[in-house]
């Protein structure tokens, strides 16, 4: 279970500045976590996409989000962005 762990953590941190590590984090803390995991598989047999793009946030906080994406370093943060201005006239 562990390695699951470490993995699963590390593949959403990795990008991350500043990123948790399971190694790093203390026994009593990590325990405490791990009693409260559930792990569990599921098999896929259909799915459906849409966009989730902030789209019931007010102007000015639609703005505030895309200008946090536009600072970022990721390039898939900064496409975000682009997709949002399109969606949206905010000016």
């Amino acid at each position: 279970m562990m390695d699951h762990l470490k993995n699963l953590v590390e593949g959403y941190e990795r990008v991350r500045p500043n990123r948790v590590r399971v190694e790093r984090m203390s026994t009593p803390y990590l325990e405490s976590q791990i009693r409260a995991l559930v792990g569990f598989e599921i098999r896929i047999t259909e799915a459906h996409a849409s966009a989730k793009l902030s789209q019931n946030r007010d102007d000015e906080n639609y703005r505030a989000i895309i200008q946090k994406l536009e600072e970022s370093s990721r390039p898939i943060e900064q496409a975000l962005a682009e997709e949002m201005k399109k969606r949206r006239k905010t000016e």
